[in-house]
């Protein structure tokens, strides 16, 4: 109990959120709103902190209990199975769609010719041995290599910086449409949705009452970091071009021409991206498990470790025939799903909140 500090939580959560929108979520946010991605960044990180901020309260109501556990004394055990299961598929199917991202990623760009699963099998299988060793060490292995991402995007910004077309910047500030703003707000909201993850093992974690600002911190961090890769990767296409390739980011490394060295920098930034992906699926991975060993009553969650991640791939593999079904999905439903399920400790607190009203009410 309580073995993950709030500096760790600050660097995990950091690491999750930029491994997701550096290689996959460019290029939808210059599609919903091109150059206003500057103000959706802002608009969304407000509405997701939002969003965190109540289930951060709802959480420290009972800061020493798991949510799994004490769920069904809020809204009766017939509804609180189904509404955990919802959580842990959710936790499952988000962990396989990042797999199944990065394993498209790889074998267009790296390593054509591979089987699909290879990709999927080798990353999941390491997963089961991270989820194995507790969530401790996930927290702890984002501390080690968070410095390494740090130095990764002050480089890559400063290379880029070499190449953009700063006569574009004008479009950040004259293109202003608040209907595409609101989409990719909403999109960036969902991101910052998945962060309520940490909800579902408040007890685990040091200090858990400077949880919301040490979560907000690493939201003004992400927000930056992102910044710093995603403004130039628009200055340098611009915002057509931008929408048109599949990985914008990459595509911007590989522009870089600075001195034969850092010719081929880009294998160096996808490895440390890679580790970034990684942690990502380990703590999505070790929530559904989680939640799930609090239902079945076990008393860890090793014993359902290979399990979940042998059904992970299997799920990546099965959810999209490729990589524009997969895009759809993406922008169709993925983020009103997740918005859906990482809601639902708001549904408890609201449920909750109703009581506490009513049992006051009844004793005056």
């Amino acid at each position: 109990m309580e073995r993950i500090t709030q500096s760790q939580i600050v660097m995990l959560f950091v690491i999750f959120f930029y491994s997701s929108i550096a290689g996959f979520m460019i290029r939808p946010l210059a599609k919903a709103s091109g150059y206003g991605s500057l103000w959706v960044m802002l608009a969304g990180g407000a509405l997701g902190l939002g969003w965190i901020y109540l289930s951060v309260a709802f959480a420290k109501r009972r800061p020493d209990g798991y949510l799994a556990d004490y769920g069904r004394e809020i809204v009766g055990r017939w509804l609180h199975v189904p509404l955990m299961l919802v959580i842990v598929f959710f936790a499952l199917q988000l962990s396989a769609f990042v797999l199944r991202e990065y394993q498209d990623f790889m074998v267009q760009n790296y390593l054509p010719g591979t089987p699909d699963w290879v990709v999927s099998g080798m990353l999941g299988i390491s997963a089961a041995f991270a989820v194995r060793s507790g969530i401790e060490v996930i927290f702890r292995f984002a501390q080690g290599i968070f410095i390494l991402v740090v130095i990764s995007i002050a480089v890559t910004t400063a290379m880029l910086g070499y190449q953009v077309d700063g006569h574009r910047a004008i479009g950040f500030f004259t293109r202003f449409d608040v209907r595409e703003i609101w989409e990719g707000a909403y999109m960036v909201c969902a991101l910052y949705a998945e962060w309520v993850m940490v909800v579902l093992f408040f007890p685990k974690l040091k200090e858990s009452g400077r949880t919301f600002r040490s979560l907000t911190g690493a939201a003004l961090l992400g927000t930056l970091f992102v910044l710093m890769l995603q403004v130039p990767t628009l200055l340098l296409f611009g915002s057509e071009l931008t929408t048109n390739l599949t990985y914008p980011l990459l595509e911007a490394v590989r522009y870089i021409r600075f001195g034969d060295f850092l010719e081929n920098i880009d294998p160096m930034l996808v490895a440390i991206w890679t580790t970034c992906i990684y942690i990502k699926v380990c703590l999505c991975l070790y929530v559904s498990v989680f939640v799930l060993s609090r239902l079945l009553r076990l008393d860890s969650v090793r014993p359902l470790a290979f399990a979940a991640s042998a059904l992970m791939i299997g799920l990546s593999q099965q959810m999209a025939h490729d990589a524009i079904e997969l895009n759809d999905y993406l922008q169709n439903a993925a983020m009103t799903f997740g918005l859906a399920a990482m809601g639902v400790p708001l549904f408890y607190y609201a449920i909750d909140s109703l009581k506490s009203r009513w049992l006051a009410g009844k004793r005056h």
